[in-house]
């Protein structure tokens, strides 16, 4: 998968769960994360940090294997990636139905409910 492709799909993945998910809100921040360098070594004493804010303001060895996008960029692909979602969205649901019609016709019929099931359920 090219960078550029994950982004979109990261971002698009980030903007669904915001739009479902309670408690979760914008602004959508984007990283990319690397394999730390091989003579960079993993903070020694970094779970006996007392305040974890101080992890933010850690020395820049122990994070330079991050790239952060810019809130600019992030926006704008969120911006298009759901205007894309919305565009194609009919299209993809028609095609979604036609193949959940074609699946189905080869589901085994369920026996109709008993006569008395309406009147009990009601």
């Amino acid at each position: 998968m090219s960078s550029r492709f994950g982004q979109a799909v990261a971002v698009y993945v980030a903007e669904k769960v915001i739009e479902n998910v309670n408690a979760c809100d914008r602004p959508t921040k984007l990283a990319v994360l690397y394999s730390l360098k091989p003579k960079y070594s993993k903070p020694l004493k970094l779970c006996k940090i007392a305040d974890p804010s101080k992890v933010f303001h850690l020395p820049e060895r122990f994070y330079d294997n991050v790239d952060l996008i810019s809130n600019e960029s992030v926006a704008e692909i969120a911006a298009t990636v759901l205007r894309l979602d919305e565009e194609t969205r009919s299209q993809w649901t028609e095609k979604f139905k036609k193949a959940l019609a074609t699946y189905s016709a080869k589901l085994k019929e369920l026996p109709p409910p008993p006569e008395d099931f309406a009147r009990d359920h009601t």
